[in-house]
């Protein structure tokens, strides 16, 4: 006599089965590996009692690489599968019935980040390359919040932003350049703390940044407005940093041609004509490559 079960199977679960097969029949075998970065949150939806065997037998079946299920709640689990692509295929989500499996990051390093009151006319692309300037990528496209009942956008942006191990927070705002001039617009997301504009790191302001110096005298801890130990100090006539603290390399022949160049155009304030500003631009040329020279 037939045996005829009354097991519950989510017909993606039976597409993926076929799947499974032919990778075994194929000799496909992975080494088995307990990750943290492959273990995610699982939890039932629905009325229906979906029992622990039951669960992983349709895990399995729609995702493959079913290393561990370690109960939490009866109806909330934690799942460790053996590749990211059964984790990607787990965090789709499927049914089981009427029931829906739900599965999110248990490591969570992606979160919503908004940009307030952006004029309408900045791009994606504006707010992809902020987004990279601060060492974190976006995961999902940019999209516009729009006015409650319409399709009218108010301004504010969000896309869903992967974090790294050593960004976990963004500035609380940003500039862009708008119609008017640059202004600063507000940026939100979970868990957000304050950060340094410069390095993107908790526990200290800009000014303060290792990586931050004055303009005027290369030191840290000051903005070049605030500089006044260094002023009298000799400085470099090409990166203007004081001697002490030069960091452009050049020989000291090639100081004296800058500078030569530079008391040249002082003395002469532009009234020798045309010529001369070639001649002092021909010399710019000669010593561009090294001395980076840059006239204002």
């Amino acid at each position: 006599m037939e045996n005829k079960s009354n097991k519950r199977t989510d017909p993606q679960a039976a597409d993926h089965l076929a799947r499974n097969k032919d990778k075994k029949e194929e000799g496909h075998n992975e080494v088995s590996k307990f990750e943290k970065e492959n273990t995610v949150q699982v939890e039932i939806e629905g009325e229906d009692t979906i029992s622990t065997m039951e669960l992983m037998r349709n895990i399995g079946l729609v995702c493959g690489g079913l290393l561990a299920c370690r109960l939490i709640t009866q109806r909330k689990y934690e799942v460790t599968v053996s590749n990211l692509t059964a984790k990607k295929r787990l965090l789709d989500g499927f049914k089981i019935g009427e029931t829906r499996v739900l599965a999110k990051e248990l490591i969570k390093d992606t979160l919503v980040v908004s940009f307030l009151g952006l004029p309408a006319y900045i791009t994606d692309v504006e707010i992809l390359q902020k987004l990279h300037g601060w060492g974190v990528s976006a995961v999902s496209e940019v999209k516009r919040r729009v006015w409650p009942g319409t399709k009218i956008a108010d301004g504010t942006r969000f896309v869903k932003v992967k974090f790294t191990d050593t960004v976990q927070s963004l500035p609380y705002s940003v500039r862009f350049n708008i119609a008017m001039g640059p202004e600063y617009f507000r940026v939100i997301h979970d868990k957000q703390v304050r950060v340094c504009r410069i390095c993107i790191q908790p526990g200290h302001i800009l000014k303060d940044c290792p990586d931050f110096l004055c303009h005027s005298c290369g030191q840290q801890g000051h903005y070049a407005r605030e500089c006044s130990g260094k002023r009298n100090e000799d400085k470099c006539a090409i990166c203007s940093f004081t001697m002490a603290n030069c960091i452009c390399e050049a020989t000291e022949a090639e100081r004296e041609d800058s500078v030569f160049v530079n008391d040249e155009l002082s003395s002469e304030g532009g009234s020798g004509g045309e010529n001369e500003m070639e001649e002092g631009t021909s010399l710019e040329k000669k010593c561009a490559g090294h001395l980076r020279l840059s006239w204002t």
